[in-house]
């Protein structure tokens, strides 16, 4: 494998996601987790306690439209950090892809070196080195893994546990 695959490849395989989005997705999964929580068992507190200050007699409806709120503003902040490290998810993949497809031109067009290979072989039955790749497959598998899990997942957690908790309301 070349320089530039290998180096397409690394990038391809880092944290698609930045830590602003990570960040954002944190947030959203806990409010939507309290909002499916409260909707499910229907348990609302009675007084909310932040920053030491103290707020009795808060009305279960308030404390849901807030938690609402907080939701759709998590969700929508994640959405929009998610765009982006998609669109920069995708430009990677386009360059991984753009690499193996010059590599495989190359490697077809270019006659063999029976010297390069001859001592390349020798080299690895001496020393048992052998380079470490990363198949085109196994690389595209883990790619769809994780836009599964890091672009996929969140986006219908949060939106289901939305339409959810909008729907529980009384």
């Amino acid at each position: 494998m070349k320089d530039s695959t290998k180096k397409a490849a690394q990038e391809l395989l880092a944290d698609p996601l930045s830590s602003v989005t990570r960040s954002a997705k944190k947030s959203m999964f806990v409010f939507a987790s309290l909002c499916c929580l409260i909707s499910y068992t229907g348990v609302v507190p009675e007084e909310a306690t932040i920053l030491g200050f103290k707020f009795p007699g808060l009305t279960p409806l308030l404390i849901r439209w807030v938690l609402l709120l907080l939701l759709v503003h998590s969700y929508v902040s994640f959405l929009i950090h998610l765009v982006a490290d998609y669109l920069r998810h995708r430009i990677l993949t386009d360059r991984y892809n753009l690499a193996v497809a010059h590599e495989i031109d190359e490697a077809c067009s270019t006659p063999p070196d029976d010297a390069q290979e001859h001592f390349e072989s020798e080299f690895r039955d001496m020393t048992g080195y052998r380079e470490q790749t990363v198949s085109p497959t196994v690389t595209k598998a883990t790619n769809f893994a994780r836009v599964a899990l890091d672009f996929g997942f969140p986006v219908l957690f949060g939106f289901s546990s939305l339409i959810y908790f909008f729907y529980k309301l009384p």
